[in-house]
């Protein structure tokens, strides 16, 4: 990987320049996106960057007028499927009652934008079914406080939902334990004979991305029974949360990350250049 500070404009215009030479109508399209949603197409280029930055090869994979997921990516003779989203600065404003441009020294409470971030992964569940391979799900953000928002407490909470401490009544010395409703889990919920069952199959992991003016810090998360496992050597620098137990819940759900004692993934972006072969298949 290339260390050097390449700036996301830099990026993004390298992106424009491999779509104008590959993938003429994609340019089109999305210059007609960047003219309402710039920080939305600037992830879309970081991601693309920072996949070929990993050797997974990524190409475009969205039909112009029919859709799909965003890029095709292959690792040897494996391939596997990446969709986009980016999560607009104002929303996280309103849901998590931070500003964008805090005042130095201001403290305020603050909520976790848990059940926004459950909601993009919903949005996306159905436009990624039906394709015979691993599906990952980047969810991004620019927002000042996103190292907070898309961090490792914020997959911890995607994962399990938010928990509560209980503690119980009339029983002396009783244990403290942390329990959860799984409203918003992004990947199981309760059923109507209150097991926990998997839901948006179709989404085989997640990665929470903060991107910044040079680089993205990635936290991930994986799929207890997805429809087609996500296999984590494609990025095995980066943290993914999963759970330990599944299949053998007992009421109790556990957790543990890839990496020990993680942090998030800083990953500075590259430019976007053809290569050779690239070039000749023009």
């Amino acid at each position: 990987m290339n260390w050097t500070s390449i700036s996301i404009d830099e990026v993004l215009e390298s992106y424009k320049t491999y779509l104008n030479v590959k993938y003429p109508g994609h340019l089109e399209a999305l210059e007609q996106r960047e003219k309402s949603n710039l920080d939305g197409v600037r992830f879309e280029a970081a991601i693309f960057s920072v996949a070929r930055s990993y050797n997974l090869n990524p190409q475009i994979a969205e039909i112009i007028g029919e859709g799909g997921v965003d890029f095709l990516c292959s690792s040897n003779q494996d391939k596997f499927l990446i969709e986009v989203t980016h999560c607009n600065t104002e929303s996280i404003e309103e849901k998590s009652g931070l500003s964008n441009t805090p005042t130095n020294g201001e403290a305020k409470f603050f909520s976790m934008i848990t059940p926004k971030l459950q909601g993009k992964a919903k949005d996306k569940a159905e436009q990624m079914a039906d394709y015979a391979m691993p599906r990952l799900l980047c969810i991004g953000a620019t927002h000042t406080a996103a190292t907070i928002l898309l961090g490792k407490h914020a997959a911890k909470w995607l994962l399990t939902s938010e928990t509560k401490i209980s503690i119980p009544v009339g029983i002396p010395n009783a244990p403290i334990s942390q329990t959860t409703e799984l409203e918003n889990s992004v990947f199981f919920k309760f059923d109507q004979k209150g097991e926990i069952v998997p839901c948006r199959q179709s989404i085989s992991a997640i990665l929470l991305v903060v991107l910044d003016n040079n680089s993205c810090l990635f936290v991930g998360l994986l799929h207890p029974q997805p429809a087609y496992p996500f296999d984590i050597d494609y990025f095995p620098d980066i943290p993914f949360l999963r759970m330990t137990n599944w299949g053998n819940l007992d009421g109790r759900i556990t957790t543990e990350w890839t990496i020990a004692d993680p942090s998030e993934k800083r990953v500075y972006l590259d430019k976007i250049t053809l290569t050779d072969e690239e070039l000749r298949k023009v």
